[in-house]
Parts: C-alpha cells; structure tokens; sequence
C-alpha cells in the first residue's frame, strides 16, 4: 500500500511542476484498486482504514503539506459494524478535511 502513496507523491509532484494547485485520484487509489478487485470481505478488512484517522489519511496530509496542493484520493474505509466503503478523501495543504464523499458498500453479498 506504501507503493500507492510512493506513486501518488510523485504524480502529484509532477503536477506541481506543470503548475497545478491540485491533485486528483481514481477510485481506491491508495491501497491500488486492479490490486483488490478479486479480495473476500476479511481480506478487504485488512487494507480498510478508518476515515479520517487512517494513517494513509495522515500521509495524504503529509504529500499535501509538502505540495501544497489540494490532494484528493479514493481510500477504502471501514464504516458501521464491519462494513467496507469506497470513500474519496479530499484534504488541504493545510490538513484541513475539505471534504469525503463515501461511495457503496464494496461487499453487499451476505456470502461473503
């Protein structure tokens, strides 16, 4: 999951450099969405985070800071009793929640 911050940073990065002042990314970029996509519910428990005080969302923080840029990411989050939620996290330069907008449950089979 590192590897995704690694990449975000250094897009972002690349963006700064062409002169934007913000940096968006696709759907459960950070922990790499074409890496989950075949996981069970435990599996995706274990790479959820809790939204906003996941540590992924602490180095969001941190790219944005160093950036400073707005920094915009899909994370998986755990929500309610279990439950595995796309979220997009939007934060500020200056560590400010600007925003999450929570997608669909991820797993809505009771088989799983």
């Amino acid at each position: 999951m590192r590897i995704a911050l690694v990449r975000i940073a250094e897009l972002a990065r690349r963006g700064v450099g062409q002169g934007a002042d913000s940096s968006s990314f696709h759907e459960a970029s950070k922990p790499a969405y074409s890496w989950n996509q075949g996981l069970n519910k435990s599996q995706l428990l274990e790479v959820a985070e809790p939204v906003p005080d996941g540590w992924s969302t602490g180095e969001l923080i941190n790219i944005a800071r160093e950036l400073k840029v707005i920094l915009m990411a899909g994370v998986i989050k755990t929500f309610n009793k279990g439950g595995v939620y796309n979220c997009y996290a939007t934060r500020t330069f200056e560590g400010r929640q600007a925003g999450f907008i929570f997608g669909s449950a991820l797993l809505k089979s009771k088989a799983v």
